[in-house]
């Protein structure tokens, strides 16, 4: 679950073949903080790896697409 480091969106995108006019309104998540925004979760990708559930999670949030 989740990838191995930090990933641009777009890097995702092209890697998997994403067209350009679908990203347009492609789900993500994004937390914004002193930093900037960080990506949280996006479809297809699953969560980013500082953000994944692991055995020590607590909290855990459930994203359903409807």
């Amino acid at each position: 679950m989740g990838h191995q480091g930090p990933e641009k969106l777009k890097t995702l995108f092209q890697r998997h073949r994403v067209p350009l006019w679908e990203r347009r309104n492609w789900p993500v998540i994004v937390s914004r903080g002193v930093a900037g925004e960080t990506l949280v979760w996006s479809r297809g990708f699953g969560p980013a790896v500082e953000f994944a559930a692991g055995r020590e999670s607590r909290t855990v949030l459930e994203i359903t697409e409807v």
